[in-house]
């Protein structure tokens, strides 16, 4: 074992490198005392580049290295192992290892990778939560990235099921990014598992998420996105789920939307549609009727109930809300207000509101 953390770590090899390497020497033993010019063959160094490989080598206590790693009292998962998924052995460029807190056995279930935009609407929020909620009910595990937005949604709808969820991140194992995800990371820990390809304290860099992708869709049977811009990483996560001949699903959103045009893009070049969550949770288990979310929030007037069920999780000006629930336009502001208090609804433009 402190040859594999050793060979996670050096930071001196891709994970493509990695395997090479491995299938040359067999393990990680192996590697360490490989012959310079094998290692130059196969990772293509010059001389410079082999000499920092061997000073950093030098530099680097095995044993030390090890009971350092023990005190974060963190898993450590190499693809020799039983418990490695067979799974990522098959994507391109699996991880050598994998540093993990939780349950290690959720690698096992079931799993559907629910991803999305970070900056999403009201409407994304919703539909990622019921989804996520729907499926853990019925024992599926939901693997996102933890990141803002539809990734959290994710997870804390997972987190009321029974199925549980897997956080992927771009990052070390004991790092929470982004730093207000610090309750949800701490709840993932306990009650699921928090998992990354990136060592102890290792901090997140832009390119550590896209390769971090290739592990989300790699864990999962299949792929949602709810809402992705033209150019976003959940598209990176679709594609490479394709890739892995992984089956990809896309929540339909309006035409003029920037949210909805990537799923958009992918309903069009063949992805499945999601137009209906109940429809698509009910072939997991038993059915849930998804429309219990809808449930009104308490307290509230006779009123404030007209103009709540009025909106949506899409914006809705206050012009439309006076006409659709009859009445004038003064007693309807006085209303919505009350419900922005409530924490009810929220105006996501100048008189223009949604549902919470």
């Amino acid at each position: 074992m402190i040859y594999e953390y050793w060979l996670a770590n050096t930071g001196r090899f891709t994970p493509g490198q990695i395997q090479k390497l491995l299938k040359i020497s067999g393990d990680a033993k192996g590697v360490y005392h490989m012959k310079k010019e094998t290692i130059q063959k196969v990772c293509f160094w010059n001389q410079e580049i082999y000499q920092e490989y061997v000073n950093e080598k030098k530099s680097w206590n095995l044993m030390k290295k090890w009971e350092q790693f023990k005190r974060y009292k963190m898993g450590f998962l190499t693809i020799f192992q039983k418990e490695y998924p067979d799974s990522l052995k098959e994507i391109y460029d699996p991880p050598f290892a994998l540093y993990y807190y939780g349950n290690i056995e959720m690698l096992k279930k079931n799993s559907i990778s629910i991803v999305g935009a970070r900056r999403c609407s009201e409407y994304g929020a919703k539909t990622a939560r019921v989804l996520a909620n729907g499926l853990s009910h019925r024992g599926v595990c939901i693997v996102s990235g933890m990141a803002e937005g539809i990734d959290s949604y994710a997870h804390a709808g997972a987190l009321s099921g029974s199925g549980g969820t897997i956080a992927v991140l771009g990052c070390g194992a004991n790092v929470c990014y982004p730093p207000k995800n610090q309750m949800m990371y701490k709840t993932i820990r306990e009650k699921g598992l928090i998992i990354s390809e990136y060592g102890p304290g290792v901090q997140p860099v832009g390119w550590h998420f896209p390769m971090r992708n290739r592990i989300i869709s790699g864990l999962s049977n299949k792929i949602i996105v709810v809402e992705a811009k033209e150019k976003s990483g959940s598209l990176i996560t679709a594609d490479a789920a394709l890739e892995q001949g992984k089956d990809v699903y896309a929540v339909p959103g309006r035409i003029l939307d920037p949210l909805s045009k990537g799923c958009n893009e992918l309903i069009r070049q063949g992805a499945g549609i999601i137009s209906d969550p109940d429809a698509f949770v009910s072939q997991y288990n038993d059915y849930i009727d998804l429309r219990t979310h809808d449930t009104l929030p308490k307290e509230l007037t006779a009123d404030e109930k007209k103009v709540y069920m009025s909106l949506d999780y899409v914006p809705k000006r206050i012009e439309n809300i006076v006409e659709e629930v009859a009445l004038e336009y003064r007693q309807a502001v006085v209303i919505v207000s009350s419900l922005i208090a409530k924490g009810c609804v929220r105006e996501s433009f100048k008189n223009q509101y949604v549902r919470i």
